[in-house]
């Protein structure tokens, strides 16, 4: 009975500290945003009109009135083309708002590259995201800047 309850001591004691362990490793909410942010690099460099569109609500909507249909279009449009993209997000940052909600701010660099690897265009600016979070993930609902910085630009899509 002795190294049984040895035993059971020492299971509970490895339980609580993997769960203590847990608990102060896990990513908060600010982390799990800009883990969103990194995904968004790789979805979009990897052309993976699927992966992009898991980032973004189904309820988007931005001031300049493009909505999620617009959104997958444009993508859709864009990674149809030859085109690499090559996407930078400097200093990100990323505050929480009221109502379980997020904002995340940055300066967004974009490089259009065609054949060979030659940029084409740069697409760079500030940019605002608002996102909430969704069946527990965190989406993007709405977005500001990137209208501006395709303008700046010249950069069409087909």
């Amino acid at each position: 009975m002795g190294k049984a309850r040895a035993l059971a001591s020492a299971a509970i004691l490895v339980a609580g500290a993997v769960a203590l362990v847990y608990l102060y490793t896990r990513p908060g909410e600010e982390e799990r945003i800009r883990r969103l942010f990194a995904a968004a690099e790789q979805a979009v460099e990897q052309r993976n009109l699927r992966k992009v569109m898991r980032l973004v609500s189904p309820d988007y909507h931005d001031p300049a009135g493009a909505d999620y249909n617009d959104v997958r279009e444009a993508f859709r449009r864009a990674f149809a083309t030859t085109w690499r993209f090559r996407v930078t997000i400097f200093d990100l940052r990323v505050a929480l708002t009221g109502g379980g909600g997020a904002v995340a701010r940055a300066y967004v660099v974009v490089d259009v590259l065609g054949l060979g690897g030659v940029r084409q265009y740069r697409l760079q600016g500030p940019m605002k995201f608002d996102l909430a979070k969704e069946s527990g993930r965190w989406r993007v609902i709405s977005s500001e800047g990137a209208q501006e910085m395709v303008r700046r630009s010249g950069f069409e899509l087909p």
